[in-house]
Formats: structure tokens, C-alpha cells, sequence
């Protein structure tokens, strides 16, 4: 398993046991968000990948910002839209760098 899929499926399990413990104290509508906020994250992480993991590292700096755009136009799109409640939103972004971390500990 290549560290980028280990590191992915990180950040998806941690994710779904944020979701759980949303859903544990606040309900379906807060592990959906959680859910929404995982996606976006992982989604992100496995773009990266794919860009950073064949280019320059001169070009790293315009695809991480046009990753940070995109990132930040999306969870916009999805907080106007109504498809997830902040907090538990900000909850499932922050399954990336947990997963991260714990997909370091595991390779």
C-alpha cells in the first residue's frame, strides 16, 4: 500500500469516527456535515497526490494554492447551499491532518 492510500484511508476513518461521535451527541445532521467536511478533505489530499507526486517542485507552490482555492470555493458552496452545518464541517476538515498523523504512526 503506497503511503498516499495509507494516508487517505487515515483521514477517512478518522473521519467516520468523528462522524459517530457527531452522531453520538448531535445527531444525523451533524455526522452528514462531519461526512461533508471528510470528503472535501480527502478529495484534497488525493488531488495533491496525484499533481505533487509526478511534478516539479517548482510547480508545487501553484498547484497547492489553486488547491486552497478550490478547497475554499467548494466548502463556501457547500455552507451557502446548506449542505452542512459549520461546526461539524470544520470537525470533518479536521480529519485530514488527525488521519495524517495517524497514517505517519502506521506507516
Amino acid at each position: 500500500m503506497t503511503r498516499l492510500r495509507l494516508g487517505i484511508l487515515s483521514v477517512v476513518g478518522v473521519g467516520v469516527a468523528f462522524a459517530i461521535a457527531a452522531f453520538a451527541v448531535s445527531g444525523v445532521r451533524a455526522a452528514a456535515s462531519v461526512m461533508v467536511g471528510v470528503a472535501l478533505a480527502a478529495a484534497n489530499l488525493s488531488l495533491l497526490g496525484r499533481f505533487i507526486g509526478g511534478s516539479a517542485p517548482k510547480k508545487w507552490g501553484l498547484v497547492i494554492a489553486l488547491s486552497m482555492a478550490g478547497q475554499l470555493i467548494v466548502a463556501g458552496l457547500a455552507l451557502k447551499l446548506g449542505l452542512a452545518d459549520p461546526l461539524p464541517f470544520v470537525v470533518g476538515c479536521a480529519a485530514l491532518p488527525a488521519g495524517l498523523v495517524l497514517g505517519s504512526l502506521l506507516a
